[in-house]
């Protein structure tokens, strides 16, 4: 009897933690001499390995932050013809946003804010809602997953901080850079457009190479 009772207290625990779990959905476009390179399906195989990584609080939580993300439908490519492939200036950066889509895949990112080289780029100037923009090699580097989630929590209004090992550092990412805190875990549930959508932004800077 205790046996059985054990187990249906380890289901209920299961399921509990699964119930309280935050998944965004994420839609995604690519430039098209992009897909030409890698295929829709690498691409979309290659974003859902990112997205098997939560974002994790620091060790004195121990239950983590319960996030996760999962692509959309099928990866499409750009709506407009004349988005640019690289982006190298605010007018390219901005024809980027615009694509209908949650995250983009360009081939390379060359102008965003902060200090090159950059595999990813979720600034935008003014208010306008941001979006996640991934390069070509943002989509192979093997700590994509952070990348992924750090992009993601740009667009839901968090900025660049220091501190030990932030995900959302201004820095250049890493595998180490994992640790959020429990004011960006509410902003990561909240997503994009939620309470944290008009916070400030310090512009924090690195004086290492950016991301």
């Amino acid at each position: 009897m205790r046996t059985v009772i054990g187990f249906i207290c380890l289901a209920l625990l299961l399921w509990v933690e699964r119930a309280s779990a935050t998944e965004w959905p994420l839609t995604v476009s690519v430039h098209q001499q992009v897909l030409n390179e890698l295929t829709p399906q690498v691409v979309k195989r290659r974003l859902e390995e990112a997205t098997r990584s939560a974002p994790t609080l620091p060790t004195s939580e121990p239950n983590g932050c319960n996030v996760r993300f999962k692509v959309d439908g099928p990866v499409r490519p750009f709506a407009s013809p004349t988005t640019p492939k690289d982006i190298n200036g605010p007018a390219d950066l901005e024809a980027v946003h615009r694509e209908t889509a949650h995250v983009k895949i360009v081939r390379q990112i060359n102008y965003c804010w902060g200090s090159p080289p950059w595999l990813g780029c979720a600034w935008r100037d003014g208010n306008r809602p941001k979006t996640m923009i991934i390069s070509a090699q943002g989509l192979q580097v093997g700590f994509k997953h952070i990348l992924w989630a750090h992009e993601f929590g740009h667009t839901t209004g968090l900025p660049h901080r220091r501190g030990d090992d932030p995900l959302m550092t201004p820095c250049a990412l890493s595998y180490i850079t994992i640790n959020i805190n429990a004011q960006e875990c509410q902003c990561f549930r909240a997503g994009p457009g939620g309470a944290c959508a008009s916070m400030p932004d310090p512009h924090v800077l690195c004086s290492g190479p950016g991301h």
